[in-house]
């Protein structure tokens, strides 16, 4: 519905409990989403808006604050888990038809998968993703695929590929946030942070046109904005933010905590 009403050019406001939904907003890039600050803690609003960034849906743990019976959130929880599981068994049927020859079956299969896959298919999807070296359109939509499922065994293809052309580092730049924000491995957050920094200090240096590089500056920065909640004006400044070892430590605990 959302990309029915994006190509019409109609402005929408929405809010939703549906993390697919918070993903797919983010990854697009037409979209600017925003979270209202939730203290997890008393289950109440702080009342303070935060841009480019996600919030935890907490609709369980509210109901049973406002007394539903526990075999009602039982029950719900169970649902969800038989439901993970059916869509699962889905999905492996869907990844299964990547590897036919008939490229509009293949991107039926990416966006299927796109819009609703697990885990349990990126494996598929990376080897998709390995045979997609020059063919742009296909491309994008694995890397939108892998940043909605939001599995660690992705990131690394998706570093692989910032320092390549121009198009390619913008399109891992924009997918890569909705990524990295499910992922608990401080590794996988160190190498992330530091690899887009290096995007935007090559972008500064110069690396490729004068286009381009206003691009790809522009895509490194609100990756990091929306990763670390902080505002880069200039490579150097996200480095020494980096560099800062109190600050790189208190922010890596923050982001993989369980």
């Amino acid at each position: 519905l959302l990309s029915h009403l994006q190509e019409r050019g109609v402005y929408v406001a929405a809010s939703t409990h549906l993390t697919p939904l918070k993903l797919f907003a983010l990854a697009d890039g037409a979209y600017q989403v925003a979270a209202v600050n939730f203290d997890v803690d008393t289950l109440t609003p702080e009342y303070t808006l935060h841009y480019d960034t996600l919030g935890q849906s907490m609709g369980l743990a509210m109901a049973r604050r406002l007394g539903l019976p526990e075999e009602v959130c039982m029950a719900a929880e169970a649902s969800l888990s038989l439901e993970a599981k059916q869509l699962s068994e889905a999905m492996k049927k869907l990844a299964s038809l990547l590897k036919e020859t008939d490229p509009v079956i293949r991107k039926f299969a990416v966006l299927c998968l796109s819009e609703n896959g697990d885990g349990s298919v990126v494996p598929e999807l990376l080897e998709y993703a390995s045979t997609l070296e020059r063919h742009f359109p296909e491309t994008e939509r694995v890397l939108v695929a892998l940043a909605r499922i939001g599995d660690p065994r992705a990131v690394p293809l998706f570093l692989s590929w910032m320092g390549g052309e121009a198009r390619r580092v913008r399109l891992v730049l924009k997918c890569l946030s909705p990524l990295i924000l499910r992922v608990k491995s401080r590794d996988l957050w160190t190498k992330t942070v530091h690899g887009v920094i290096s995007c935007l200090e090559q972008a500064e240096e110069g690396k490729w046109s004068p286009k381009e590089n206003a691009g790809v500056a522009e895509d490194a920065r609100k990756a990091l904005r929306q990763m670390t909640g902080k505002e880069f004006p200039k490579a150097s400044d996200a480095r020494a933010w980096w560099n800062a070892p109190q600050e790189r430590e208190s922010f890596l605990k923050k982001r993989t905590s369980p």
